[in-house]
């Protein structure tokens, strides 16, 4: 068990870092928050981030109603950003998505290319949709 998850972390090491060889990177936050949670439906959530399509990792583990932010590198050059959120629900994680039950769908997917912007921005709004900004 110790050996296959020594393994498991040295191939996402290797992962989140291929787009870094030959290239520079650039660091990034990424702000998420959720408007119009409604009372009893405040969910254990979580979002994992995938850049060109590689998984680079997961947010914390956090309720809805809590925002947070987590910092990643990224290539200096264009990439594709992809965020999926998932709740917690009846003892299973499952994407935050209106094919689930849910009122919107929690997922970001866009082409970037940062410039001097460091930051993105995100707010899942149950009432009003997903908002993103680049700052």
């Amino acid at each position: 068990m110790k050996k296959a998850l020594l393994l498991f972390i040295a191939l996402v090491g290797l992962n989140s870092a291929s787009f870094a060889k030959g290239s520079k990177v650039k660091t990034l936050t990424i702000e998420i928050s959720f408007k119009g949670v409604e009372e009893g439906y405040d969910h254990l959530t979580k979002s994992e981030i995938y850049i060109n399509g590689d998984y680079i990792g997961s947010t914390v583990e956090h309720k809805e109603t809590r925002k947070i932010s987590k910092t990643i590198e990224v290539p200096s050059t264009e990439f594709d950003f992809k965020l999926i959120n998932f709740a917690y629900y009846e003892g299973n994680w499952e994407e935050h998505t209106i094919d689930n039950n849910y009122s919107i769908d929690c997922i970001i997917d866009e082409t970037l290319k940062l410039g001097k912007k460091k930051k993105i921005v995100i707010t899942f709004d149950l009432d009003n949709g997903s908002t993103f900004k680049l700052q």
